[in-house]
């Protein structure tokens, strides 16, 4: 609601019980129930919204609960919302909760917008349900039992089904669409819209997922390559090839100087390069 809105003025017109914490003078007119021109600290005068809210924030009242809304009521709401006649309470019930949520000092107070919030969305059912069939009927009384809020919901009801009724009866040319109709259409459109959008991101991110698995598994595989590779390199020929070389070397001797000759430097240096050849040579 605007700053301007009569709804909303009218509101804050609804009373609650107040406690004056401190001396008031001049304002005793506020209290009907004394002749006195002050009001005495500890006093209990039921204020109007807008002013038991300039009082609260400067200390010198504090706010009960609204008349009517204790914890039986409360309790009552939450079971069968229905059950409760709230208008008898007042017209502008719901708002009162709210807004004594707001500044009142009891802690119970805290709960009166859950409790208007449960009770609001059972009522506001049955007077939309009540209105699309109550259309060529009297509502005069069901309308004296609707606070404002379901009493707005109640009339757009009941002029959507006489629309509705009318334009099957062929007695207007076309229906409009609608100012609620529309904002539902465009939450489904939001909602179908975030949801594209969320399966685009969960298939990228499987997709990512998908190509760092594959980069991991190649280095993984180019990693154990190359360590292989180091530890041939690194363990070189074993005792079993040494001492075949050294054996094949050996014979070599024995025949050359067999044969009258003795072993030669380059038999020596022939030895010496195949083992060095063997330690270089990978596993």
């Amino acid at each position: 609601m605007s700053y301007f809105d009569i709804a909303e003025i009218v509101a804050e017109e609804e009373r609650l019980p107040c406690t004056f914490l401190t001396d008031a003078e001049l304002i005793g007119y506020l209290d009907s129930t004394s002749d006195r021109e002050d009001i005495e600290a500890d006093t209990r005068v039921e204020l109007p919204l807008w002013l038991a809210d300039a009082l609260s924030k400067r200390n010198m009242v504090s706010v009960d609960l609204p008349r009517g809304f204790g914890s039986r009521t409360r309790q009552a709401l939450l079971a069968d919302a229905m059950s409760v006649p709230l208008r008898e309470r007042s017209a502008h019930c719901f708002h009162l909760c709210v807004r004594a949520a707001e500044i009142s000092s009891r802690p119970e107070a805290l709960d009166l917008p859950r409790v208007a919030r449960v009770a609001l969305s059972a009522r506001a059912a049955t007077s939309l349900d009540r209105a699309t069939n109550s259309v060529g009927t009297d509502v005069a009384a069901l309308r004296a039992q609707l606070t404002d809020i379901e009493l707005a919901l109640f009339e757009r009801g009941y002029d959507v089904a006489r629309d509705r009724l009318e334009w099957r009866r062929r007695l207007i040319p076309s229906m409009r669409v609608s100012g609620l109709e529309r904002g539902i259409a465009a939450k489904r459109a939001r909602a179908a819209a975030l949801a594209s959008d969320a399966a685009a991101a969960r298939a990228e991110m499987a997709s990512d997922a998908a190509a760092d698995e594959e980069r991991f598994r190649l280095q993984a595989e180019s990693a154990s390559s190359s360590s292989s590779s180091a530890s041939g390199y690194a363990h070189g020929p074993s005792d079993g090839e040494l001492a075949s070389t050294w054996s094949t070397s050996s014979s070599s001797a024995a025949a050359a100087t067999a044969g009258g000759r003795a072993p030669t430097r380059d038999a020596d240096d022939a030895m010496l390069h195949d083992s060095a050849a063997k330690r270089r040579r990978p596993a």
